[in-house]
C-alpha cells in the first residue's frame, strides 16, 4: 500500500470537511423540525410542583404509554417523574 501524495491528502481532507458540513446541515434541519412539533405544556412533578416544559409528543414509547417522563423540576430543584396537567 502506497502513501498518499500531499495533493491526495488535501483532497481527502476537503472531502471529509464537506461531509461533516453536510451532516451538520442535515442535523440542524431535523432538530428544527422536531422543535416545531414540541409544545410548551403545563406539567406536575410527584411533589405537586407545577411548571411548563417542552413536551415532544412521540419522543419515547415509554412516555407515550405511561404519559409521564423523568425530568428536572425547576420549582423544587429536584429530579422527578412528571406528568401533564389535564
Amino acid at each position: 500500500m502506497s502513501a498518499l501524495s500531499p495533493r491526495d491528502q488535501i483532497a481527502a481532507l476537503l472531502l471529509l470537511l464537506a461531509l461533516l458540513a453536510l451532516v451538520a446541515v442535515i442535523t440542524r434541519r431535523l432538530a428544527g423540525a422536531i422543535t416545531q412539533q414540541s409544545t410548551n405544556v403545563l406539567v406536575r412533578c410527584r411533589e405537586g410542583h407545577t411548571f411548563t416544559t417542552r413536551w415532544l409528543p412521540y419522543a419515547t414509547v415509554t412516555a407515550m404509554r405511561l404519559r409521564a417522563r423523568y425530568d428536572y423540576c425547576p420549582v423544587g430543584r429536584h429530579w422527578s417523574l412528571i406528568t401533564q396537567v389535564q
